[in-house]
Order: structure tokens, then C-alpha cells, then sequence
């Protein structure tokens, strides 16, 4: 069972379609908090962990977003604050740069495959998705209706769409997606 962490619902609810689609099975008990922000995360975790870690859960992931900071700061930061002090064992710190949806702007074809912006047609691919300062504001710029409305809503529309991604994508273009998909295909395999 697994156990994830992150600074908002649609983070922790995108993360668990993730988990789940390494897996290929969608059964995966997975236990979840997402939280109103970073801070809120931090301060809180441990006590999260703590109380995941004594009903038996054995596998343990936090996302903390780099937005613009040092990713290895923000990465020293889950592990001073919330791994060591809740004594997690197996565990992965996920920073996506410079936020989860550079992930999703990796593969922005599963957008449609989710079937989440009826309508829009991708655009030319990102090669780069995590040099975009802001890949939440950009995937709603490149959303935008003929109104100039956003048909994209992160928060209802990114853990539909992480379930569609195609994870080779989004790991060959986004770095920080890499960690995650190791520590889970090593619990798949056994080897953790």
C-alpha cells in the first residue's frame, strides 16, 4: 500500500493515476492528502506519514513543487521535515519542475485522449516542458476558447488526464518525472 503527499487534492489524486498506471492495475490501495499549499505540506506531513506509516501502509511518496526554487533545496527540505522525523523507510521525494503539469505539457496528446477539452487540438509538442516558469498558466493559455476562456481546469482535469499520459513521454522530456517511476517500478518488480 502506498501512501502520497502532496500541496493540493488534484497533485495527490494525478499522482495516485500515476501510480496506478505503472502498475496497470487501478485497485492499488493508495491513502492520500492534498493540501492548501507547500507550507501546510511541511508542517503537516510528518504527523500524515506517522499515522499512514503505523496502519501498515510500507511505501511512501511526497510531491513538492520546485516553483522556481533549487529542486535538491526543496527535495533536502521533504527529507528534514517530514521523511526522517515520521521514520518512513521506503519512500520517494517527487519535485516536479517546476510544477506537476510540466508532466502533462510533456504529452499534451493525452489531454484528448482524456477527452477533458472537447474541441481543442494540441499544439506542436513541448520539448522542454520544464523550462516553462509556469506550465499551469501555460497549458490554460493553450486551452483558451474562442471566448478566451481556459477549457482546461487543473484541478478537475489533471488527475483524468495523468491516467491517460503516456509515461515514456513525459519521462524522456521531464527529469524530475523519473524518480517516481523508478521507485514504483522497483516495488513492482520486488526489488524494494
Amino acid at each position: 500500500m502506498y501512501a502520497i503527499l502532496g500541496e493540493d487534492v488534484s497533485d495527490t489524486e494525478s499522482l495516485k493515476a500515476i501510480v496506478r498506471l505503472i502498475h496497470k492495475d487501478n485497485s492499488i490501495p493508495i491513502k492520500s492528502k492534498g493540501f492548501s499549499g507547500c507550507g501546510e505540506m511541511i508542517r503537516k506531513g510528518k504527523s500524515y506519514f506517522e499515522t499512514y506509516r503505523k496502519l501498515g501502509v510500507k511505501y511512501f511518496i511526497i510531491a513538492y513543487d520546485a516553483d522556481r526554487a533549487d529542486p535538491a533545496a526543496r527535495r533536502a527540505e521533504a527529507l528534514e521535515e517530514v521523511i526522517k522525523p515520521s521514520k518512513v523507510e521506503k519512500y520517494c521525494i517527487v519535485v516536479p519542475v517546476q510544477e506537476l503539469e510540466a508532466w502533462i505539457l510533456a504529452d499534451l496528446d493525452a489531454i484528448g485522449r482524456a477527452k477533458v477539452c472537447s474541441g481543442w487540438k494540441p499544439c506542436k509538442p513541448i520539448a522542454s516542458p520544464e523550462r516553462i516558469s509556469s506550465p499551469k498558466e501555460h497549458l490554460k493559455k493553450l486551452t483558451r476558447d474562442d471566448k478566451d476562456r481556459s477549457r482546461y481546469k487543473h484541478a478537475v482535469n489533471n488527475p483524468v488526464v495523468a491516467a491517460c499520459l503516456d509515461l515514456n513521454i513525459v519521462a524522456k522530456k521531464c527529469p524530475s518525472f523519473r524518480p517516481l517511476r523508478d521507485f514504483v517500478n522497483q516495488i513492482k518488480a520486488g526489488t524494494i
